[in-house]
């Protein structure tokens, strides 16, 4: 089975990329958070899921009794560039620093530990896909670059 990959933080995905970019002869990174965005969202759709306006408990690893995720493509509804596991399954990390969306009247409290925190999306397995917080194409939340979590992985793109 294709599981994905979990428990990486920053430094393990940039060495990972690093390794596979040399012998594929490209460019790999982890997306911005703009460009995850973007293809969740099915570009100027602005959808709120990956395949359209409203949820589809067959496309997404969502609402599960456990953090344990499925075989990639298990369980997803593509977008319209063929992008499949945007929301559920694992929380994807993106190369964007935290920050707040741009125009935010907010602001960012600086993390008292000084660590760079970089932004997640996506949800994961044990997440819920209705209620205050249910996951759809804008959830984010930031974490320490440092952090290795059951619910963490990644994709990459290339340059």
């Amino acid at each position: 089975m294709k599981m994905p990959v979990r428990f990486v933080n920053i430094d393990d995905i940039s060495a990972f990329a690093a390794w596979r970019s040399k012998p594929d002869g490209v460019t790999y990174r982890l997306p911005t958070e703009a460009e995850w965005e973007f293809a969740a969202r099915n570009g100027s759709k602005d959808n709120m899921y990956p395949w359209g306006d409203n949820y589809d408990p067959k496309c997404a690893v969502l609402d599960r009794d456990s953090t344990e995720p499925e075989a990639v493509g298990s369980h997803s509804c593509p977008n319209d560039w063929g992008v499949v596991d945007l929301i559920g399954n694992v929380f994807e990390w993106t190369g964007s620093p935290a920050a707040l969306y741009p125009g935010s009247k907010g602001s960012v409290i600086p993390p008292k530990d000084k660590e760079p925190r970089y932004m997640i999306r996506g949800g994961a397995a044990y997440y819920k896909s209705d209620g205050p917080a249910a996951v759809n194409s804008v959830l984010r939340a930031d974490v320490p670059a440092s952090k290795r979590d059951k619910e963490l992985g990644f994709r990459l793109v290339t340059q």
